[in-house]
């Protein structure tokens, strides 16, 4: 392949990775006809190639992790119980130490009653902590 040749593919990856949502090294790489060997012996051998592609994954990343929080907000909204768990968990780990004991209720109906009890409070609190970091409120 020429040298000419491979700057202009480079360009069509760099642009596919600017205009591309969601893009990978794989999916700029088939679109490209280019294998992912020769794609990162390129970046290897061509600093300033390396560190566009690097800034423009960075950026998709941090894209990607946006419209992830966007959603996981709004089923927290919703009340959408394993959003609010997996919220809880991940961004306040002393719920993970806070386990409450329901061994002494003897019936299914009263496990069922006291563990909606604990998810409404939850509920609540999240839903406090939404309006606080998004500034919405319902």
């Amino acid at each position: 392949m020429q040298q000419e040749e491979r700057e202009k593919i480079k360009e069509k990856m760099i642009t596919l990775f600017k205009n591309t949502s969601g893009v990978t090294v794989g999916f700029v790489c088939q679109k490209t006809d280019v294998s992912r060997k020769t794609f990162y012996e390129w970046r290897k051998n061509d600093k300033k190639f390396q560190e566009e592609t690097d800034v423009l994954r960075e950026d998709k990343k941090k894209d990607m992790d946006d419209f992830a929080e966007r959603i996981l907000f709004k089923k927290i909204t919703e009340e959408d119980n394993a959003s609010v768990f997996f919220y809880l968990k991940t961004r306040h780990p002393e719920y993970n130490r806070n386990r409450v004991e329901i061994e002494n209720i003897k019936g299914v109906d009263e496990q069922r009653e006291k563990i909606n009890e604990l998810l409404q409070v939850i509920r609540e609190q999240n839903k406090k902590n939404v309006e606080t970091e998004t500034g919405e409120t319902k």
